[in-house]
């Protein structure tokens, strides 16, 4: 089996360390990484330069590839386009995979029919991170059953048989360049389609959050997007008036019920860690049901990859 892996990248040192774990993969016999293809989204190719320090040896196989574009999609497109492998591992520039992480996809593949596969993504925490934060988990992601079917998934850790995608001409959509989902999208299309989406729990990496995010203001304006984007790729453009009500009654709802909780907490948010952590919740909830209710307009939607 050839196994290719893709990230796309944007001024972000920690690459090199992304990469560094690449060359650390355990793999079972018969399988080889034939390719590593890092997209650099940066016009003036930055990432180029950092590639430059690195010592690889000759049988890691690096492309370097220039998506000037700024649009997160038109940069995963590079990857879709110039892959060789017959099945695409993905993953994120502020992460590094566990020595087993491509062993794990691979192991699943063989043994568990799916088009795509996924798996954890462990979240470090800098030393200077609010102790409410790290209480909170407010930056851990979903975690599931090893094997668990899923309706959608992320490309911060994919294993994608390429062989169905090629067939289809699959393509992440350039209308989510800008505010992020084109992953969520893809992945969730796929599932409609009637293919299965599995989960691998031992196919770990771990991102590092970055000190930037380690307050309200980023988790607010995050959890906004994500609520807007899961509008889009579930329920804009899509006939089953009867499941869009249900969701804008569901959401309504949450929006009231969370609003008040959060207004209650947050005179005593300050007055400890605990509480300040019951306070973020309420109004994370409500922040993202107001971001489901904003993306059925179509208006309006955070932009993270144009800055």
């Amino acid at each position: 089996m050839k196994v290719s892996i893709g990230l796309c990248t944007y001024k972000r040192e920690y690459v090199l360390e992304t990469l560094k774990s690449l060359m650390k993969q355990e793999l079972p016999e018969g399988v080889v990484i034939n390719e590593v293809i890092v997209v650099d989204n940066d016009k003036d190719r930055s990432a180029e330069k950092l590639i430059q320090t690195l010592d690889i040896p000759e049988s890691f196989n690096l492309k370097y590839i220039n998506e000037p574009e700024k649009n997160i999609s038109a940069a995963r497109n590079q990857i879709l386009n110039n892959v060789t492998g017959d099945w695409l591992a993905l993953l994120d520039d502020d992460e590094t995979a566990d020595p087993t992480w491509l062993k794990s996809f691979v192991e699943a593949a063989a043994t568990q029919k799916a088009v795509a596969f996924f798996g954890p993504v462990i979240s470090v925490y800098p030393d200077n991170t609010p102790d409410w934060v790290r209480q909170g988990r407010f930056f851990d992601r979903e975690i599931h059953d090893n094997g668990a079917q899923l309706v959608t998934g992320a490309t911060c850790n994919a294993f994608v048989d390429m062989k169905h995608i090629r067939a289809r001409g699959i393509q992440f959509s350039k209308f989510y360049g800008l505010t992020g989902g084109e992953d969520s999208h893809l992945f969730y299309g796929l599932y409609e389609s009637g293919q299965v989406l599995r989960w691998v729990s031992k196919a770990r990496v771990r991102e590092q959050v970055e000190a930037r995010r380690l307050n309200e203001e980023y988790l607010i304006k995050q959890n906004y997007r994500i609520g807007q984007t899961f509008s889009r790729y579930r329920y804009n453009n899509r006939g089953n008036l009867k499941a869009k009500v249900k969701f804008i009654a569901e959401n309504i709802a949450k929006l009231s019920a969370s609003s008040v909780m959060s207004a209650a907490l947050k005179f005593k948010a300050d007055k400890s860690v605990a509480d300040k952590v019951e306070y973020m919740k309420w109004k994370l909830r409500a922040v993202d049901a107001k971001g489901k209710l904003q993306g059925l307009s179509g208006k309006k939607f955070v932009e993270i990859y144009n800055s």
